[in-house]
């Protein structure tokens, strides 16, 4: 039995800022009170622990991509065919950011890689090879 005996978590369902009473709209319990009990063994059982945890295992059967899109304003020179870029923007819609800086790190690696991919032929060794850097699936031959 843990801290959240007190709580009688069956009567509640989940809310912005915490649980909500169910048949008691005006009444909603926010996290600062849930910390408070779970971490003071009052109203606990003698074999009650204080504490809070909670454990969860993230399953995704399926491929996961994220809703972005990129315009890129490029100059080519017509007698060498060479690509500069000018200017990019990008945007892209990854949900709640966890970590700002990983998902703009994300964000310009695809750039990169996606430059890369537009501007460069893909490299080949050998004529059965198989490029070294695949876009997504595809596999350039």
């Amino acid at each position: 039995m843990t801290a959240s005996a007190p709580l009688n978590f069956d009567g509640t369902s989940t809310v912005p800022g915490g649980f909500r009473v169910r048949g008691v709209p005006e009444r909603i319990i926010g996290w600062d009170r849930i910390g408070e009990f779970a971490h003071r063994p009052v109203g606990l059982p003698p074999e009650g622990t204080p504490g809070l945890e909670a454990t969860v295992f993230f399953r995704h059967d399926h491929p996961a991509w994220s809703f972005g899109a990129a315009v890129a304003v490029v100059t080519i020179d017509r007698d060498t065919g060479q690509v500069r870029l000018d200017r990019i923007v990008a945007v892209d819609d990854c949900g709640n950011a966890i970590n700002p800086l990983l998902v703009e790190g994300q964000v310009v690696g695809g750039l990169a890689q996606g430059i890369r991919h537009a501007v460069r032929p893909c490299p080949r060794s050998h004529r059965d090879a198989v490029a070294a850097q695949p876009v997504g699936r595809e596999r350039h031959r």
